[in-house]
């Protein structure tokens, strides 16, 4: 192999993490990875829900954040880009009935606005 290949692979960008997949338990979600889990939450410690967007320059990514008990880990993500995400969302959505019914839409535009809304609170 000639050096000039040899150099190109050393300073060739990393390649990404894979994305985690969402996956609904009975009593929460799950973020997997290469097959492992790499995060749980349950949904009796959640506290606050929140959606918000990144601006990944020419599109969005929305995401719903949530906020668990104190003894709990404090932030769980997830990304509308990860498999799981639908099936998370319809099971939070039955779970937590007065979120908005148009969450989604809303918090699509103002498009490249964080536009962080809460969208549950508990005591």
């Amino acid at each position: 192999m000639g050096i000039l290949k040899r150099l190109a692979r050393l300073f060739r960008p990393a390649a990404p993490a894979p994305r985690p997949s969402v996956r609904v338990t009975e009593d929460g979600l799950e973020l997997v990875r290469a097959g492992q889990v790499v995060a749980s939450l349950r949904w009796s410690d959640v506290r606050k829900i929140i959606t918000y967007k990144y601006d990944l320059f020419s599109t969005d990514e929305i995401c719903v954040g949530f906020l668990t008990a104190p003894d709990a880990e404090a932030w769980f993500e997830i990304s509308e880009e990860w498999p799981g995400f639908l099936a998370a969302v319809e099971k939070m959505e039955e779970l937590f009935p007065s979120i908005p019914e148009n969450w989604y839409r809303d918090v699509m535009v103002p498009v490249f606005a964080r536009k962080e809304t809460v969208l549950w609170e508990g005591g």
